[in-house]
């Protein structure tokens, strides 16, 4: 299985978008579920978990937590007194839950699920009341009642209360409409916007709806569906990480990792006349057809009218393997509907691919090179193929005074791919140590002996960078050849996952485990603790309580010994003459410059701040761009500007960097 380091999509609503409609749109139905399959399963990951090794008590209890979470996140179904047996059972109760798992049986979980799906039956009943109070209810405006939606605030207390909240969630819905669309067309369209919640609603709702005493295949489905919520709810009482992923989230972390897709790349929003299509992908063939826009209106899928449809049902009629066709009846403003046959293939994914800006100074440039995660496919497309193109591209159009790399955004990735972007700014030497529950150690090294740049360098964080991300920051600001600039500590995920998607098959469990922590070459891990900024410049979520530190079920942060000297303990016998010769004399060694310049960075950031405004535009030479509205990137683009200055006066003072020693 491949390993990597990544945070769920959950930051991101600009992937989960992407990555949901894509996933419904191609990802394959996976294979039904059955009671033994939740065993199966559970114990596989627990075979490789860094510390879970059996079922537990505490284990059973934090799943009932889990399974009420993720189906109630917003506290709008359940009442208090419902979920307090579940999340607070007895240690009998408990013992209970454990010998039906040695029978394969699921007996609590599915009085917990009946409970659920009666506090759905009752909340859809709340909802027929929605349609004749709409002209009401659009000129309330959302109050603060109760936690805000996705907060684990605390359940109500009574069915008055859970009414209301029913309300609020209903109104929060109706003040999104009114962001996106205009208060005209949301006030013009009332009974459309009631069904679309309700469609909205039901969607989820349906996947904790079990058939009873129906032996057909929808009962199998639905079946599926109540195991699929307990291995998701035992496998996240493991740790923060552990989790087991349905079909179209196992393919929506294939294609943010893989940077590729199979099918005729469209994404489609439900509208007051159907379907519409609000974005067509590049490299697909519907944006290599010519005949597919923005705006379009879809009308037929194989000649199925589709406009009464519901999602999943449209979602199916597009999806399907490469070298399969589908026909698409289109209709584009007054003209007449035009009938288009596209043929499926797999397209590279240009969406969240590195980009990069660049500003002028000094008698050359600074560039700002942007990496949202650390991908790879098997057609030549990676992470660090795209920054060293970037760096070549940059130091094409004049001196490539400073750089800076921006991961505010970035959740990690492939294990691989941070360590060949890091091993861009550094000779040779090690990146990242993991560390298994067996104690066994694995050295990854950067051994090319080359660097792609090696002057001013900041890597530029926030507070939801988080793991490979943060190999990269941790592991240049150990080495002295970067800087770390941003919020005061990125998000703190030092564990190492392995997963079953990109090298899984379509009769695969997806799912991914926690097996070991990772450490940088100075032996410390960002678990728990994050990567400290050398230089604090705040982002938007400096407020925020975000980080692993409060998640439920995370591992602690420690330390292990540093490996600047490489050893080559691990190394074959047989190899070791080969990296004697090649590999050690290059070593990167630790470079102090950056850090002596740290507290005069600090001093000039801290007053350019304090003057506040930061009215100042910096405009970008290659696509007229400016930093405008990112007074972080901004100021963090002058603290580059002051490295430069910085090493100037050193080198004439006759100082070098590590790096120059090694040319």
């Amino acid at each position: 299985m491949a390993l990597f380091f990544a945070l769920s999509a959950r930051f991101y609503p600009f992937f989960i978008f992407l990555g949901l409609l894509l996933s419904s749109i191609h990802a394959e139905e996976g294979k039904i579920l059955q009671a033994e399959d939740v065993k199966q399963v559970m114990r596989e990951i627990m075979k490789q978990h860094v510390e879970q090794k059996n079922l537990s008590g505490a284990i059973v209890k934090n799943s009932f937590k889990v399974y009420i979470e993720q189906f109630d996140p917003d506290r709008i179904y359940l009442l208090e007194s419902e979920v307090e047996p579940y999340l607070n059972p007895s240690d009998t109760e408990i013992s209970a839950v454990l010998k039906e798992w040695d029978r394969s049986e699921f007996k609590t979980y599915e009085s917990l699920n009946a409970l659920i799906q009666k506090s759905i039956e009752r909340a859809q009943k709340g909802r027929r009341g929605f349609e004749a109070n709409i002209a009401r209810l659009l000129e309330e405006r959302a109050g603060g009642g109760f936690a805000d939606e996705g907060s684990p605030g605390s359940f109500a207390s009574n069915l008055t209360e859970l009414q209301n909240r029913q309300k609020e969630h209903f109104v929060r819905y109706i003040g999104r409409q009114k962001e996106k669309f205009g208060k005209g067309p949301v006030t013009k369209h009332q009974a459309q916007l009631v069904k679309n919640y309700e469609e909205e609603m039901q969607t989820r709702e349906n996947e904790y709806v079990i058939l009873q005493n129906v032996a057909s295949a929808a009962q199998l489905q639905k079946r599926s569906l109540f195991y699929m919520h307990v291995l998701k709810a035992l496998t996240k009482s493991l740790d923060a990480h552990t989790s087991y992923l349905n079909d179209q989230e196992a393919f929506d972390m294939k294609v943010r990792l893989e940077k590729s897709l199979e099918g005729i790349g469209i994404i489609v929003r439900k509208g007051d006349n159907g379907y519409v299509i609000t974005k067509v992908l590049e490299g697909s063939p519907a944006q290599e057809s010519g005949r597919v826009h923005v705006n379009d209106l879809l009308e037929k899928i194989d000649g199925k009218l589709i406009k009464n449809v519901p999602v999943q049902e449209v979602m199916n009629g597009l999806r399907g393997k490469a070298g399969t066709d589908v026909l698409l009846a289109i209709k584009r403003g007054t003209a007449p509907s035009e009938n288009i046959k596209l043929t499926r293939k797999m397209f590279i994914v240009n969406e969240g691919r590195v980009t990069y800006r660049y500003v002028p100074f000094s008698g050359g440039y600074i560039g700002v090179i942007k990496l949202s995660s650390f991908y790879q496919n098997d057609k030549g497309v990676s992470a660090e193929r795209d920054v060293k193109r970037a760096i070549e591209e940059l130091a094409s159009k004049g001196p490539l005074k400073g750089l800076v790399i921006d991961l505010r955004e970035n959740s990690g990735g492939f294990l691989s791919q941070a360590v060949k972007v890091a091993g861009l700014f550094i000779t040779n030497g090690v990146v990242v140590i993991s560390k298994y529950s067996n104690g066994e150690k694995k050295l990854y090294r950067d051994m090319d002996g080359k660097i792609s740049y090696d002057g001013p360098l900041v890597i530029l964080t926030s507070k939801i960078t988080a793991s490979a991300a943060e190999i990269v920051a941790q592991a240049l600001q150990d080495y002295g050849v970067a800087l770390v600039v941003g919020d005061e500590q990125t998000y703190g995920k030092g564990t190492i996952q392995s997963q079953t998607v990109t090298e899984g098959d379509s009769g695969s469990s997806y799912f991914k485990v926690t097996v070991g922590k990772y450490y940088t070459v100075s032996g410390k891990t960002p678990q728990e603790m994050g990567v400290r900024a050398d230089i604090v410049v705040p982002s938007i979520l400096d407020g925020e309580q975000i980080g692993e530190g409060y998640l439920d079920s995370h591992l602690s942060n420690d330390r292990i010994d540093p490996a600047y000297q490489d050893s080559l303990q691990d190394v074959d016998p047989s190899l070791k003459p080969w990296y004697l010769r090649y590999y050690v004399p290059t070593l990167q060694k630790k470079t102090g410059l950056w850090r002596e310049a740290v507290p005069q960075l600090k001093e000039s950031s801290a007053s350019r701040l304090r003057r506040g405004g930061y009215q100042e535009k910096i405009q970008s030479e290659n696509n007229g761009q400016s930093f405008v509205g990112d007074t972080q990137l901004l100021e963090t683009v002058n603290i580059v500007k002051d490295m430069v200055i910085y090493e100037s006066k050193n080198q004439s003072r006759g100082l070098t960097t590590q790096a120059e020693e090694h040319k």
